[in-house]
């Protein structure tokens, strides 16, 4: 895939920084019994490292379809990793499991 660039209607800023990404991570606190949900998952920076801290699962929501296929086939080696469009039910969400720990862009 080529480039991606941000696409100003959809106020995307993709997150780069590894101090950041590192620090965002550290004060999770990630168990391996958790859920993850991450809105705005974007090109998937931050998603990588947590996946990295292996918790139960990681739900990642973005609305930009280019970037919703391009998650999926990033983290396609992830049995953890789960993707949905923004248009699902917060049901569908809890039925993952009870702790839930959201990420916010």
């Amino acid at each position: 895939m080529e480039k991606i660039k941000p696409k100003k209607r959809l106020g995307q800023h993709f997150l780069k920084d590894r101090k950041i990404i590192e620090k965002i991570s550290d004060s999770l606190h990630i168990g391996k019994e958790g859920l993850i949900v991450e809105i705005g998952a974007g090109t998937g920076a931050l998603t990588e490292e947590l996946l990295k801290r292996n918790p139960e699962k990681l739900i990642a929501i973005e609305i930009d379809s280019e970037l919703c296929e391009f998650l999926k086939e990033k983290f396609s080696n992830y049995k953890n990793f789960f993707h949905f469009s923004p248009f699902f039910t917060l049901h569908q969400m809890y039925q993952h499991q009870e702790e839930v720990n959201i990420l916010l862009p």
